[in-house]
């Protein structure tokens, strides 16, 4: 899976340097006036934590200012997008349209419009970072930039600011997971990533789809992955694009926590038949980490959050669940709500996605089987 570093706040823990501050708007978007203020970190977020302010002086418009990491040379984020989530905690006034994203850098002021002011609950929001997104130089009404003047902006990025104020009245904002995309794409494998680390992952093919989580994996078949993300869109058949960060579940597979995840067209991959001992595969380690660990007694190349067939002898344990045995040895296959099994069937081939679970110190095989397509009473 080719991985794309990405800049990103979630407020899960601190305000992560944000602070909010007054500018001369509309119609000056630089430099601000007054005292920065420091937001406040709230347990209300989309999800988690975010950043909360109240309108600090009640006339002028503020905005939330970006923290160092967003700054410098952001030059690598052309093309992609700043992303993030808002909403209005409180209004108490007329509404004020005005441009809300800027940016700062190479002598010039960049400001765009989001769309919409946001209401009382969460709304995200993606502006694309090029000339031909809707950015102006200065002001609402001023000119288009030209690539060469967006990319100097990028490349010595001084501020980022995104709009906190919408009501001419007393007003109170949140905002949440803010992500600046950016290429440099590497065929280094997520995994190999500690947890915690941000990455966006781009038009990889969804193989299986959940409630709550799904796998994506390379159109090579050489690598893929669980993304777990809350009331996801994802289907099989899609291609999608994530920002997330990697983490690890209890069992040991590697996941992404996803922030965001979006179709980006359609995409198919076909499933790798293996032998049932060769499912899981050896522990995988690069560049001297372990990145994915193996299963007991685990034959071949790591092949966990791949799409497999096998093939066996079946074993019925519960309504979810039985095993298979080719001979080789025996794996768990576990069904979703929906799939019916039978009984009574002896032989059986599946299709599934490769994964794992732990039995006290003990990594075991396991198949996750998607519908009831995927069993073929043999």
């Amino acid at each position: 899976l080719a991985t794309d570093p990405a800049v990103t706040s979630k407020f899960d823990t601190d305000t992560d340097g944000w602070i909010a501050v007054d500018l001369n708007a509309p119609g000056q978007y630089d430099p601000i006036i007054g005292t920065p203020y420091a937001p406040e970190l709230v347990l209300t977020g989309h999800p988690g934590g975010c950043a909360i302010q109240s309108d600090p002086d009640g006339y002028s418009i503020w905005f939330w200012e970006a923290p160092a990491k967003f700054l410098g040379d952001q030059s690598s984020a052309y093309g992609n997008a700043l992303t993030w989530d808002w909403r209005q905690v409180y209004q108490n006034g007329s509404s004020i349209d005005d441009a809300d994203a800027v940016l700062v850098g190479g002598g010039l002021t960049l400001v765009a419009d989001a769309g919409p002011n946001p209401g009382s609950s969460w709304q995200s929001c993606s502006i694309a970072l090029t000339e031909g997104a809707g950015w102006r130089i200065g002001t609402m009404s001023g000119r288009a930039p030209t690539q060469s003047e967006f990319l100097s902006v990028l490349s010595s990025l001084t501020a980022l600011r995104i709009r906190g104020e919408f009501i001419s009245g007393g007003d109170t904002s949140s905002l949440d997971n803010v992500l600046l995309e950016s290429d440099g794409a590497s065929e280094t494998s997520p995994k190999s990533a500690a947890d915690g680390a941000t990455l966006s992952v781009s038009a990889t093919a969804v193989t299986a789809a959940f409630p709550g989580f799904f796998y994506v994996e390379q159109d090579s078949r050489a690598s893929g992955i669980r993304v777990e993300m809350s009331g996801h869109t994802l289907a099989r058949g899609m291609r999608a694009d994530i920002v997330g960060t990697i983490q690890t579940l209890p069992s040991g597979e590697r996941y992404i926590a996803a922030l965001r995840a979006w179709p980006n067209g359609d995409g198919y991959v076909a499933p790798l038949f293996m032998q049932a001992q060769r499912i899981g595969g050896e522990d995988f380690v690069q560049d001297g980490q372990l990145a994915q660990c193996g299963v007991s007694g685990g034959k071949g190349l790591n092949n966990i959050g791949l799409l497999v067939r096998t093939a066996g002898k079946f074993h019925y344990l519960d309504s979810h669940s039985f095993t298979l045995d080719d001979g080789s040895t025996s794996i768990k296959c576990v069904v979703p709500d929906g799939v019916t099994i039978e009984p009574n069937w002896e032989w059986v081939g599946v299709t599934g996605v490769s994964s794992c679970q732990r039995e006290a110190d003990v990594v075991r095989r396991l198949l996750l089987i998607r519908t009831q397509t995927d069993i073929t009473p043999l």
